[in-house]
């Protein structure tokens, strides 16, 4: 979520500021306990269940806040992160998994490309210190209304640590995360995005509103692929997408040896940034469609990576049922591609549910079609 780029101030005040936001964070969590010991008691067992309870409330005003800011922002949520949990919306419902040790941002979002990115980003960057100071407001006076109890009491409690938390979110701070105060400063700064700085942002919004990687207009792959290794892979992706979506399985291995020169380039930086994580997917689709030019089942590959089994989960099943149509087990390739097409039609991704539709009538066809799989 940040736009940083160079510093906004010398590495001394960030430091300086990041050492004031973590002493706020501890004193206020301090502050909070010695609140409820002092209105509810020590040595109750309850006790400890406030404690954990305080950690994971303060997670969730920030996590909530920051979904709330970004639909109202016209955003659409790929996924975000309430620790320890990940959740993903899809078109009926969430799902979740625990993330215990995952870094990255706490929220990805799609922006329109009709919205100003900038502003948006601004936004989500002050729902930090806002949603801890509704959520101040809004428990306090639930604890009034409550009058006593151990209920009050922690809602009191937990009102005192929301005021320190948005006071901390308010210190420019880039340890152990950006504060709000500090990515609201690096998004004002940083200007309108460029046109071609958002060439991706329309990429992702055409096919999350659903329009396929054989539709795409080829000037805007054209202007990814003038950008950094990240966005030439992205490109690089759509290509792949649009040759499995035609049957043009031939188009591969190109796109293979393509692959492989770009991801020679790779460093940290793009690794941290997600460039691994698709270039091994990209590979796991690009194996795929060589194992339907050449009708070899044992060149059908597997998804070993627990993130790509989460993030992709409609491509396992997919890869199964090739492997049963090019052995001739009709019945296993029909609930292959059934169960790849219904968890792909959970995705708010649009253009998935046609992909995997065009897909599946290829993979179909192995069966209907022994002697050639080669595209016309």
């Amino acid at each position: 979520m940040s736009a940083i780029r160079k510093p906004l101030m010398p590495l001394w005040c960030l430091q300086a500021g990041s050492t004031l936001k973590l002493l706020i964070e501890v004193s206020t969590y301090c502050m909070a306990m010695v609140w409820w010991f002092r209105h509810v008691g020590h040595g109750q067992a309850i006790s400890l269940l406030a404690v954990v309870g305080f950690v994971f409330a303060a997670a969730a005003v920030q996590g909530i806040g920051r979904v709330v800011t970004a639909r109202l922002q016209g955003m659409a949520i790929w996924y975000f992160r309430i620790w320890p949990f990940e959740f993903e919306p899809h078109r009926r419902g969430v799902r979740w998994r625990t993330t215990f040790n995952k870094g990255g941002d706490d929220i990805v979002v799609i922006t329109s490309p009709d919205r100003s990115r900038r502003k948006a980003y601004m936004w989500l960057a002050a729902s930090a210190p806002l949603s801890h100071a509704v959520a101040c407001i809004v428990a306090d006076a639930a604890g009034d209304l409550l009058g006593v109890g151990i209920a009050a009491q922690w809602l009191h409690a937990f009102a005192i640590l929301n005021v320190g938390l948005a006071l901390a979110e308010l210190v420019p701070a880039y340890w152990p995360n950006y504060s709000g105060m500090l990515s609201l400063l690096a998004w004002y700064r940083r200007g309108e995005c460029s046109s071609s700085e958002r060439a991706n942002d329309r990429l992702v919004w055409l096919s999350y509103t659903g329009t396929t990687a054989d539709r795409i207009p080829p000037e805007l792959l054209q202007e990814l692929e003038q950008q950094g290794t990240m966005m030439r892979l992205i490109a690089l992706w759509t290509r792949m997408k649009a040759a499995q979506n035609l049957g043009e399985w031939a188009k591969t291995a190109d796109l293979e040896q393509a692959r492989v020169a770009l991801t020679a380039s790779f460093g940290s930086a793009d690794t941290m940034a997600g460039a691994a994580k698709l270039d091994a997917h990209l590979k796991l689709e690009l194996d795929f469609s060589q194992a339907m030019q050449h009708r070899d089942a044992a060149a059908v590959p597997n998804v070993v990576d627990a993130d790509l089994l989460w993030y992709a989960p409609h491509l396992q099943p997919r890869l199964q049922a090739l492997r049963s149509a090019l052995q001739g087990d009709a019945a296993g390739m029909e609930d292959g591609l059934a169960a790849a097409q219904r968890l792909a039609y959970k995705s708010r991704n649009l253009a998935l549910h046609e992909s995997e539709d065009r897909i599946a009538d290829h993979v179909r066809a192995v069966l209907l079609r022994p002697a050639s799989l080669t595209a016309d």
